[in-house]
């Protein structure tokens, strides 16, 4: 603004440079615009004001137009009624002035005092027309920079994926803008926060390589706000690439730059950060609280007790008094905490009733003035007493108003209770179910201690064994009434995606027949296989299949049967599950999926599982019934919609917005043609059991993210790892021609497969059954039926730290497997590798085929091998291994580069060159001066 009055009295100066009246209005403007900044806003208004009367005196459109944008930007904050005169008088002044930059200006201000108001919606178009009028006009300068910087604010203020990448272009074009115009400041502005911007979408690099540039400007202009939020980029950066160290060191660099600046609430900021940094990142509370306590000081002699950075300063102190167990200081500053947050809310109120009442007496105003035009035109037509009931008239329209008004603001504050009400029942579920779950595994733990003695009677193993069964059943008591907490809170949505329902019903029941088979009851699938594909939300499916099918197994005697039937009826599967051995009677039929209901026969428990069915079933907008004959068959029949029109748009689940890849795409679908390809480099997972339906569903599960392939028993399964040298093996227990735990066995002890992580699926949750799978090395111990999500995590999990070990084996220049954690057949096996490498790695023509045949295995296999130890293939290991031990060399400083080079297997001294800087950054040469 100040470079646009300098421009403008250049402009004039000619014209009228003896004018007093013209120098004192200019005096007047450029006084207005500092108070402005300084926020001193009834001077700057009155500043502005007088400098508008001077310029509409001396005629001067462009002045003017100057002058009422001051008065529009002042009265942004005070005088709100008249904002809306002081736009249109500042937009007709630059349109009398021909003057497109000047107008360009007008709509930026106005868009500024909106965007500052928060109304970002409303702020936006007249953002859009400065980027039009810079388009039709085809000029450039500093207020289209701006306003594209304003856009990409109100984009990035969104948070969501579109919104930031939306935001970062236009960062992007404003600083090409901003570079054509040769603005340090602006070029700076940009890069500070395109800093911030890269950090949101991840793209770390480019976010340190943009704050880089902004803290040396900075640091040079000595700008001391800039620097302070420079600093806090940076640790935000540091936190993102878990570098803490790196997050502290900057920190302490900002606090020793401010403690040399006259800005103590910046510096006040800093030192909160860095308490913070010292709770949170190290654990550390008793140095946290000293910076706190420095914060505090600083706060309290400023007297700035009325802000966010305040609050967060009161709850940091509280936290670590609670974590260092001071109870009596974490109330306080937790009381400290509250106030300020409630005074911060209070302002807040009292901001927005301002803003209410601004734009009511505006409107009132504006009311006003059409009502005394009217009543001058009633006052020639009509009598007096005409005039009087038509202002009672507007009298009692305004009372029903104001009446409406309070009575939709105060439903509104009931439902606002409301919710806050069901909120805080929702957390007590969640907490309490916690507080039941700490005792529950202090009373698990040492029952399952005591059951694996040898010393037990028969009674004590019987009484423990039911003990142990009654903790298991308090357990599911829990999840379910959490459940029922989330369906009556409405926070359990729908997630319905494709999928083939036969297939996905298989795959679940099959997990019960070994609890059948405990009781000896007769267990039955007559579920016919399709492909056809169907719409449907699997988690909740297979909550109304466990519980369907855990009843009937609990409530069935022994000796007698369990069926469990899937149809296809026009639109809609039915599934039902049969028992036999029980009657319920036709009164107690209609209670029976009551909450809470107890029937004497049917359900001695705490009768919340069908209610959960009931509900679950109704929330895929299905229906729930049963029978009951007197010869003791009872069957429960769900019914479910299968086609996509069945379901809301919001109720369809598109996996490809799931970062993680926590669940599966549309696309998939069990035992139909995949369109899904995995990628090339995607790890190798071999599925072993002896069940086809597992198979499809476990390979569904990991289709689109790993190479998947599959065994039916131990005997083929262990033949293929042998083959293929996968990533990962899932396994079930129970199988023919070698069971699970063989096949784990086996891997273990070769050589070729002792690296490969293990898991091993399988219905028994006995502690002896697991015991002896970690016993013979079984890396993980899942029991059916299993969460798909839970499996995915424990493979992930596994997949990750055998990229760990990768990594720390890739580091060595010798391979000393004893001093990594790796099992006794990999130790072997390095062993082997290292004599390999010790006879033959300087020698040139020593090749991947040779390297193959030295360790007595196929090219391929070396290559599974070496690339699950290490990442790389057999090629990239022998040239890393010569290029290190070129480095070892090197250090020794006794040969030349080149006869490194051929000492180590390189022919061509160029090549070796290149091979060397590839790897270390750096030609030998330089590597050598280091």
């Amino acid at each position: 603004m100040k470079r646009a009055i300098f421009f403008l009295l250049l402009l004039c100066f000619g014209v009228s440079a003896k004018s007093q009246d013209f120098a004192h209005g200019l005096k007047l403007l450029e006084k207005a615009e500092n108070l402005n900044q300084e926020k001193v806003w009834d001077s700057a208004y009155t500043s502005a004001k007088e400098s508008l009367a001077i310029f509409e005196n001396l005629k001067n459109d462009s002045l003017v137009a100057q002058a009422a944008m001051e008065l529009l930007y002042t009265t942004s904050h005070i005088h709100y009624t008249e904002q809306a005169q002081y736009f249109d008088l500042a937009k007709q002044a630059a349109l009398k002035a021909q003057n497109p930059k000047l107008l360009a200006e007008v709509y930026y201000m106005k868009g500024r005092t909106l965007y500052e108001n928060k109304e970002m919606g409303q702020a936006q178009p007249y953002f859009f027309k400065v980027d039009s009028l810079a388009n039709k006009h085809g000029f450039l300068n500093e207020t289209i920079v701006k306003a594209l910087m304003a856009r990409s604010e109100i984009s990035r203020i969104t948070f969501t994926h579109e919104g930031v990448e939306q935001g970062h272009d236009l960062q992007m074009q404003a600083l090409e803008l901003a570079k054509k115009l040769n603005s340090e400041e602006l070029i700076n502005d940009l890069y500070l926060r395109l800093a911030d911007m890269n950090g949101l979408i991840e793209n770390y690099p480019k976010a340190k390589e943009y704050a880089d540039l902004a803290f040396n400007y900075y640091k040079k202009e000595d700008n001391v706000e800039r620097m302070a939020r420079v600093y806090l980029v940076y640790m935000n950066y540091y936190y993102a690439v878990d570098d803490y160290t790196s997050a502290g060191k900057k920190l302490e660099e900002g606090i020793e730059y401010l403690s040399r600046k006259d800005n103590p609430e910046q510096l006040a900021s800093m030192l909160t950060a860095y308490g913070t940094y010292f709770r949170k990142r190290r654990n550390d509370c008793a140095n946290a609280l000293v910076q706190f306590e420095k914060a505090k000081t600083i706060y309290d002699s400023i007297h700035l007790k009325l802000s966010d950075r305040y609050m967060y300063l009161m709850e940091g102190m509280a936290l670590c008094y609670a974590e260092t167990k001071n109870f009596e200081k974490a109330y306080v500053f937790y009381q400290k905490a509250y106030e300020t947050k409630r005074d911060l809310v209070k302002k807040a109120n009292n901001e927005f009733t301002r803003d209410l009442e601004a734009k009511y007496q505006s409107e009132k105003k504006e009311r006003q003035i059409a009502l005394l035009a009217s009543q001058k035109q009633l006052a020639e037509q009509q009598k007096k007493n005409e005039r009087l009931l038509f202002l009672g008239g507007l009298f009692l329209l305004l009372i029903t108003s104001a009446f409406f008004f309070f009575q939709f603001r105060n439903r509104q504050k009931t439902n606002g209770k409301l919710k806050e009400i069901d909120k805080a029942k929702s957390t007590f579920f969640a907490n309490i179910s916690h507080e039941f779950r700490t005792p529950l595994t202090l009373i698990n733990g040492p029952i399952e201690d005591q059951l694996a003695s040898t010393k037990l009677s028969k009674n004590d193993r019987k009484n423990l064994n039911m003990a142990l069964r009654s903790v298991q059943r308090l357990k599911d008591l829990i999840d379910q009434l959490l459940a029922l907490s989330k369906l009556e809170s409405k926070n359990l949505k729908l997630q319905v995606q494709q999928a083939n329902l036969p297939q996905f019903l298989l795959a679940q029941a099959e997990a019960f027949g070994f609890s059948c088979s405990e009781k000896n009851i007769t267990y039955t699938l007559q579920i016919e296989k399709d492909e056809i594909v169907d719409w449907f939300d699997r988690d909740v499916i297979e909550k109304i299949v466990y519980d369907l099918i855990s009843n009937a197994i609990k409530y069935t005697p022994d000796q007698e049967s369990i069926t469990v039937k899937g149809l296809r009826k026009d639109g809609i599967y039915e599934i039902r599950v049969q028992n036999s051995g029980n009657y319920i009677k036709p009164e107690e039929r209609e209670k029976i999926f009551e909450r809470f209901y107890k029937s004497n026969i049917v359900s001695p428990g705490a009768g919340i599982g069908l209610a959960l069915t009931k509900e679950l079933t109704e929330l895929h907008h299905g229906s729930i019934s049963m029978t009951s004959e007197e010869d003791g068959l009872t069957e429960f029949t769900v019914k479910i919609p299968i086609d996509k029109d069945a379901f809301e748009s919001s109720e369809i689940f598109c996996a490809a917005i799931s970062k993680t890849g926590d669940a599966a795409p549309i696309q998939e679908q069990f035992g139909l043609e995949k369109t899904i390809v995995a990628p090339e480099d995607a790890p190798i997972l071999l599925v072993v059991d002896d069940n086809q339906d597992i198979r499809a569903y476990v390979s569904s599960i990991f289709e689109n993210t790993y190479h998947v392939l599959c065994a039916k028993d131990g005997k083929e399964g262990f033949e293929m790892a042998l083959e293929y040298v996968p990533d990962i093996v899932i396994s079930d227990v129970m199988m023919p021609e070698e069971d699970g735990f063989g096949l784990t066995r086996h891997l273990k002890e070769h050589q070729l497969t002792s690296h490969i992580p293990v898991i091993l699926l399988t219905a028994k949750n006995q502690v002896t059954a697991k015991l002896e799978a970690m016993g013979i090395g079984a890396d993980a111990y899942v029991t059916k039926p299993f969460n798909p999500q839970l499996l995915r995590a424990n493979v992930d999990n596994l997949i990750e730290n055998r990229r760990k070990l990768q990594q720390r084996f890739a580091q060595e220049v010798i391979l000393t497997p004893k001093d990594i954690a790796v099992s006794s057949e990999d130790e072997k096996f390095l062993e082997k590798l290292q004599k390999v490498l010790d006879d033959h790695l300087t020698n040139a023509d020593f090749s991947a085929d040779a390297f193959s045949a030295a360790m007595g295995v196929s090219r391929m296999q070396l290559y599974r091998k070496l690339k699950a130890l290490t990442g790389q293939s057999s090629t990239e290991f022998l040239r890393s291994q010569r290029l290190k031990l070129a480095a070892t060399l090197l250090k020794t400083n006794k040969i030349s580069i080149s006869e490194i080079g051929y000492t180590v297997g390189f022919n061509d001294p160029s090549y070796f060159t290149k091979c060397f800087k590839q790897e270390f950054g750096c030609s030998p040469s330089e590597y050598l001066s280091k």
